[in-house]
């Protein structure tokens, strides 16, 4: 009998832990957004106050929100104020195996490089379901292809990947040798909505560009992109 009741209060401890949604802050609780990830579990939400964070994030196997002050305040001045910079030395956001309970909120992520086969230079997402990616700036990465495969996304790479993708701004970035400077389709059917997609350049599909995938693309600003004719 005793047994059974210990296993009983184990099991209500543990659906209590992953039941109950907690707001992590950066960086009063973790100095560094990628710590409060890690220390995360379903359904949290890392809330970052406004800063420069100079690091490369990932999202893998949890669901969770990661947002700026934009998410409680709906003030769009908290956007530019919280900025993820990969200084050149990776992607900026990686997002592996989540959800669609899965959100990334309110940043500028900047300065994203990628020179591997992987798809993506600012966002990643890969072998995800429909994560939510909303009102950020996207701009200033670069991805590099340089393994005769067709790759691309130097904004966002969708790859087997499902996102939305809604009012963003995804300006100034680069895919060179391969496809989509602003975003990047590969077998996934994202959507696309109420963006702003502009001065992105790519050999080919400088704004964006898809491979065996059907994008849903409705009520963007697509304008002053570049592709290599």
């Amino acid at each position: 009998m005793k047994k059974y009741r210990i296993i009983i209060i184990v099991l209500t401890v543990l659906a209590y832990k992953y039941s109950s949604a907690t707001i992590i802050h950066i960086p009063t609780d973790y100095p560094t957004i990628q710590q409060g990830i890690d220390a995360s579990y379903e359904r949290d939400t890392v809330l970052v106050q406004p800063g420069e964070y100079f690091e490369n994030v990932q999202i893998a196997y949890k669901n969770i929100v990661l947002a700026s002050h934009f998410l409680t305040t709906q003030d769009t001045s908290y956007i530019p104020l919280t900025v993820i910079d990969a200084n050149f030395s990776g992607i900026v956001l990686f997002l592996y195996n989540v959800n669609n309970n899965t959100s990334v909120i309110g940043f500028t992520l900047r300065n994203g490089r990628n020179e591997t086969y992987l798809n993506g230079a600012g966002i990643r997402c890969a072998l995800a379901g429909s994560p939510l990616i909303s009102h950020n700036i996207i701009e200033g990465n670069y991805f590099y292809n340089d393994f005769n495969l067709r790759r691309g996304g130097g904004g966002i790479a969708c790859d087997h990947s499902d996102p939305i993708i809604e009012y963003n701004k995804i300006i100034g970035n680069t895919t060179y040798l391969g496809w989509g400077g602003g975003i990047f389709c590969y077998y996934s059917t994202a959507i696309i909505k109420n963006n702003i997609i502009s001065n992105n350049t790519a050999d080919y599909g400088g704004g964006i560009a898809f491979e065996v995938s059907e994008p849903i693309i409705l009520n963007n600003l697509i304008y002053d992109n570049y592709a290599d004719p």
